[in-house]
Formats: C-alpha cells, sequence, structure tokens
C-alpha cells in the first residue's frame, strides 16, 4: 500500500527522485488540469517512490519532440509512459512568459509555475497557476506491477 511521505522539499524531490523516472500523464484541456505520475527507477533512500505532480490552472501545455519517435506518437503521448531524466520547477510572474506577452498581461500580473521535464524522447513544459506535488514510498510488489 502507497504511503505519503513529506518530508521532502521540491527541490530534492526534483533533484533525487526524478532524475531517471517513467512518466505517464492524464491531461484534460476542457478544464485545464493534468496529473502527472512518476515511478522513480530504482531505489532512494533504500525505498521504491511514486511522485504525482497535480497542475491545475494551465495556460500553455507543450510536448516537444526529439524526433526519436514517429510523429504520430506525440498524438498518443498521455496513453503511454516516458522517460523523464530532469525536472524543474520555477516560479515565474504570467507576463514574462510567452502566454503573457502574447496577451499583452501587464496589470493584473500573477504567479504562475513552469514544470519542465526533460526526458529521452520529449520535452514537456507545462505553464500553470497552481501545482501540488505528492511523494509515495511503495512496496516492492507496487513497484514491479508499475513498472511494466
Amino acid at each position: 500500500m502507497a504511503k505519503l511521505v513529506t518530508k521532502y522539499t521540491e527541490e530534492y524531490i526534483c533533484k533525487k527522485f526524478l532524475d531517471n523516472a517513467n512518466i505517464y500523464m492524464d491531461f484534460n484541456p476542457h478544464n485545464n488540469y493534468a496529473d502527472i505520475d512518476l515511478l522513480v527507477y530504482g531505489k532512494v533512500n533504500g525505498k521504491n517512490w511514486k511522485i504525482i505532480i497535480y497542475c491545475d490552472g494551465i495556460y500553455q501545455f507543450n510536448i516537444m519532440d526529439h524526433g526519436v519517435e514517429d510523429k504520430k506518437d506525440i498524438e498518443r503521448c498521455q496513453y503511454k509512459p516516458y522517460i523523464i531524466l530532469e525536472v524543474n520547477i520555477n516560479k515565474n510572474k504570467i507576463s514574462k512568459t510567452p502566454v503573457g506577452e502574447y496577451f499583452n498581461i501587464k496589470l493584473n500580473d500573477f504567479d504562475i509555475f513552469s514544470i519542465e521535464m526533460i526526458g529521452v524522447e520529449k520535452i514537456i513544459n507545462i505553464i500553470c497557476k497552481f501545482y501540488k506535488i505528492e511523494t509515495y514510498e511503495i512496496t516492492e510488489k507496487e513497484y514491479i506491477r508499475l513498472v511494466r
């Protein structure tokens, strides 16, 4: 049974856990919400881990292809796993993003978050208003079931 662990900082999670993980995404463009499940390869601190990033208020969701796969696979990306090698989360103002510049947002400038996931085959970039990271310790049996 997965156990929620809250003792790690986001910086530590990105640096130590998410430098080699399998990613599964569930993105709903109708309500601008995404769930990103990351299964950490191998053990960190002697345990198996699953990380979930919830993104809400999505302004931009980009998937860039490195050209390794056929272009038609981009359409199926949320239904198959990809390997993530690095995750970066940065806070910025909406006016400093391409979305803010395009819509010339200056009066109601507010904080947004850029979540960049660099993988073997894809680079995924999400700009959203809210996000949350949850870290779960999982059993060996759960890990084996999820890694397949």
